[in-house]
């Protein structure tokens, strides 16, 4: 909760010196000014100057990375080099980090369902041990024996199998860019069977560039720069990585972008905007097009294209009625994809299914690479949520990755969800039961791996507990443990379970397990 920091330098005009202003009175688009050395107070997209941003207590990456202009920055990243000119996107109460302490405050109201094992045990274990005691006292009128019993029977382990377990894993799993929202979902992963993802900005890097605009017409209407601005004019306000890879095109060409004064999201298709001076501009796949009624020449249709764009997505692009071209857009597969993929089959997912809007041909190339079978393409938002249903209905246990307003219906609907969350959209990152910080698709594998961990843990603790107070409370009754021997054992069960859990700690952080004490609640 300290990583932020309480004030920030207010830029309040060209050529006046920044005043130094409490965070809290800041106000979304407002200037705030970050010199070397200082932390980030508020989120926000730089508008001047570049630096070396360390951002480890976010994303778990040690190296910083530079940001430019156009770049985001976090509440709590450090600036080693540089300064840089911030606009303010996300109040206090809205940061990324102020999300993150909310989500670990919120854990213990998440508990995981094998936390009721303990807590049935010791409802039940506390007036069995009460009941032998006194039948012990009466057989035998030793009230030594009765006391050490009830001294061992008093079920402090059984109640800590659990929530040190899960405490130690998500408090872990945090520091290394993992967000779990809880309990739950850390059980609910250790049973997933089946993990649909979606591709652009999951199994892709999501971070596209445009290869190629291929015109309508032989002679064209308007120029590439005309068409680009168009675009990107439409995809302001979306946060589709598709529609920032033609925003941040225009703005490497420096192109003036036209205001929106109204627009319309048709999701899984495309949007339709209108532009300052009553332009009316669509963009998006081909089946849009085909909705609108926009005639798209048959050597322009995807089909077309296909085999000579192999993997690449075609963004198509109208004014009015007035079918302008297409742009052929690439967007790399993520490089730890197969690697990810690999693992989480050794980790016990027998089925990995493509979901994606995209058309079948570029889908089916993503899968052919990564060695995915089942595939489904051209989806709405309506129809990967159908598959999730079904899934589930079929008696799947359906984990969901994605990353975007498209993934959310999904997100909500599947057992466990998982949201690519460095940079992207809000919506599916509240949606999700996790969140991946880093752009790393390889801490998808290392999820599923803390939470068998977490379960195998969890049992172990419950076994601990179990066992020992059940030989000690026998041995009490045959009158071999003295009362101060009793209050040892009750202890050595307690400790056990304790230990136990720092060990999960140490192998999930590969960290000093002491540091666990910061996370661990009794």
């Amino acid at each position: 909760m300290d990583i932020a920091p309480l004030d920030a330098w207010l830029v309040t005009g060209s050529g006046a010196s920044p005043k130094r202003v409490a965070v809290e009175t800041l106000e979304k688009g407002q200037i705030m000014r970050i010199f070397a050395g200082e932390k980030v107070p508020l989120d926000g997209t730089i508008i001047d100057g570049e630096a070396l941003v360390r951002e480890a207590f976010l994303t778990g990456e040690a190296m910083p990375t530079r940001k430019q202009p156009g770049a985001e920055v976090y509440a709590g990243s450090l600036l080693e080099s540089g300064q840089i000119d911030v606009r303010v996107r996300n109040l206090v109460t809205e940061t990324v980090v102020a999300r993150m302490i909310d989500a670990i405050e919120n854990v213990r109201a998440n508990k995981a369902p094998i936390e009721k094992v303990g807590n049935r045990f010791a409802a039940k274990f506390i007036p069995i041990s009460i009941g032998i005691s006194v039948v012990t006292l009466v057989l035998t009128g030793d009230l030594r024996r009765a006391i050490t019993m009830l001294v061992i029977a008093c079920p402090c382990a059984a109640g800590l199998a659990t929530p040190t377990a899960v405490s130690a894993s998500i408090g872990q799993a945090a520091r290394r860019g993992i967000l779990i929202k809880g309990g739950t979902h850390v059980e609910a992963a250790s049973h997933i069977d089946t993990v649909v993802f979606d591709k652009t900005g999951t199994l892709t890097a999501g971070h596209p560039t445009v290869q190629e605009f291929i015109s309508a017409r032989p002679t064209p209407v308007l120029s590439y720069y005309q068409c680009l601005a168009f675009a990107a004019a439409a995809e302001t306000h979306s946060t589709h990585p598709l529609a920032q890879c033609l925003i941040n095109e225009a703005k490497k060409e420096n192109l003036e972008l036209a205001a929106v004064r109204d627009f319309t999201t048709i999701p899984g298709k495309g949007i339709a905007v209108v532009l300052e001076g009553g332009q009316n501009i669509h963009v998006g796949s081909e089946a849009y097009m085909r909705q609108i009624q926009v005639q798209v020449p048959s050597h322009l249709s995807h089909m077309a294209l296909a085999e000579k764009f192999l993997g690449d997505s075609l963004v198509y692009l109208a004014r009015e009625d007035e079918f302008l071209g297409v742009f052929v857009v690439q967007d790399q597969i993520r490089s730890e994809a197969a690697a990810t993929l690999e693992k989480i089959r050794a980790l016990g997912v027998k089925r990995i299914i493509l979901a994606t809007g995209d058309q079948a041909a570029t889908a089916r190339y993503v899968a052919n690479i990564l060695g995915i079978d089942e595939v489904h393409s051209e989806m709405l938002p309506a129809d990967k949520l159908k598959l999730v249903e079904s899934l589930k209905q079929s008696g799947h246990k359906i984990a969901m990755v994605g990353d975007g307003v498209n993934d959310a219906q999904a997100l909500s609907a599947a057992d466990l969800s998982i949201a690519m969350g460095a940079g992207r959209c809000d919506v599916a990152i509240e949606t999700a039961d996790i969140t991946l910080a880093r752009d790393d698709l390889q801490l998808l594998a290392e999820t599923l791996d803390i939470s068998q961990r977490t379960l195998r843990t969890i049992h172990q603790n419950l076994f601990f507990s179990v066992g020992i107070n059940a030989l000690g409370v026998g041995y009490g009754a045959l009158g071999k443990l003295s009362p101060f021997a009793g209050a040892i054992v009750h202890n050595a069960s307690t400790i056990a379970v304790i230990l136990n859990s720092f060990k999960l700690g140490r192998d999930v952080a590969k960290a000093n397990p002491l540091t666990l004490l910061k996370e661990i609640k009794i």
